[in-house]
């Protein structure tokens, strides 16, 4: 059964996520820890910790999935920076294990120019290393990425040559496939054997069932254009065809999918949600 949901805010604390997620109609929800675009650590008290949970319970809400935020590189070349960006994810990645977070989603990151050789190493260096110091925190998903610049983890081959050099196992290290970052990148899915393919690469690459996750997000821009900007589910250029191709693969039954579709004029979370489980039945 795949269960759907949304990015919930955090705003007031982190307990009162949960309760958002059920108002909009969610089945599972992600969120943030901390200001998704500062290098503020996450704020959340024992007291919110142990409310969050009784909520998630109450409301049977599963999986709780946390979001990296965005500023911390860990496949920055420069020993300064990526530091600061280790001990900015060690306190994300701690703060989702307390919340008793099942994945915790991060951008694989930039390599500056420097080379993919490079990011790669430097960016399972880190992940080992934080997962070694908090050996009990949630599963990694690697997500990924729409292709632009010198990102890292574009394609099936990137992803498994991260999870081969990070050495965490099929336990701590798995994916997460956002629909609108595919296609930016320039993966068809309106071809109905694109998303398999990716899959069965990750499992030559990885294992079985690697991808743990759907980000579902349509495309404001065309295919191949290295461009992330989402749309409202079925009204982008993957559109309802290229959407329902991936909810109907094999390799997405029982996966949670989460929406990070805009909130505007045009639709908001609930009709977005409504929109993904009318393709998917």
């Amino acid at each position: 059964m795949q269960r759907f949901g949304v990015h919930v805010s955090i705003a007031g604390g982190v307990d009162q996520a949960p309760e958002r997620a059920q108002q909009l109609g969610c089945d599972t929800f992600q969120i943030f820890v901390s200001n998704p675009r500062s290098w503020a650590s996450p704020e959340i008290t024992d007291q919110q910790v142990e409310l969050f949970k009784e909520e998630v319970n109450n409301r049977s809400l599963a999986p709780v999935i946390v979001h990296t935020t965005y500023l911390p590189n860990l496949a920055n070349p420069e020993s300064l920076a990526q530091r600061k960006a280790i001990e900015h994810t060690k306190l994300q990645y701690q703060a989702a294990g307390k919340l008793g977070a099942s994945y915790i989603i991060l951008h694989p990151g930039s390599h500056k120019k420097v080379g993919l050789a490079s990011g790669i190493s430097q960016l399972s260096s880190a992940l080992r290393e934080i997962t070694h110091e908090i050996p009990d925190g949630p599963m990694w998903l690697l997500e990924n990425t729409a292709g632009g610049g010198s990102t890292i983890g574009k394609t099936a081959q990137e992803l498994s040559a991260i999870f081969s050099a990070c050495d965490l196992g099929a336990e701590k290290l798995g994916v997460c496939f956002d629909t609108c970052h595919a296609f930016a990148s320039g993966i068809d899915l309106r071809n109905k054997t694109s998303f398999p393919r990716f899959c069965r690469e990750l499992e030559t690459g990885m294992y079985p069932g690697a991808v743990k996750l759907i980000h579902l997000n349509d495309s404001l821009f065309g295919l191949n254009g290295g461009k992330d900007r989402h749309q409202h589910i079925g009204l982008g250029n993957i559109g309802k065809t290229g959407l329902r191709n991936v909810l109907k693969s094999k390799y997405a039954h029982n996966l949670p999918i989460i929406l990070e579709t805009p909130v505007n004029a045009e639709c908001d979370d609930i009709a977005n949600l409504q929109a993904a489980r009318d393709l998917a039945d």
